[in-house]
C-alpha cells in the first residue's frame, strides 16, 4: 500500500477546513493502493481553525494530523 501526504498550511480558514478535509478523505475511494493522510499546519489561527480540525480529528483517527505553530515576532 502506498500513502500519499496532503499537506495543507492554514490561517483562518474555519469557513472552508471542515469541507476542504472531507473532500480529501473522499478521494480515497477513487484510489486504490493508497491511504491517504492529511497534516494540517496552522499559525495559530484566531478564528479557531485548528479548534475544527482537533474535532475533525476523532473522527479520522489516525489520518488527520495538526501542527500548531506559533509566531515567532523579532
Amino acid at each position: 500500500m502506498r500513502k500519499a501526504v496532503v499537506v495543507l498550511p492554514t490561517f483562518n480558514e474555519k469557513e472552508s477546513i471542515k469541507d476542504l478535509i472531507e473532500n480529501i478523505f473522499r478521494q480515497q475511494k477513487s484510489l486504490p493502493n493508497w491511504t491517504l493522510e492529511v497534516l494540517v499546519v496552522d499559525s495559530q489561527s484566531p478564528d479557531g481553525t485548528g479548534k475544527i480540525v482537533k474535532l475533525l480529528q476523532k473522527t479520522y483517527k489516525e489520518k488527520l494530523h495538526l501542527l500548531e505553530l506559533s509566531l515567532i515576532h523579532i
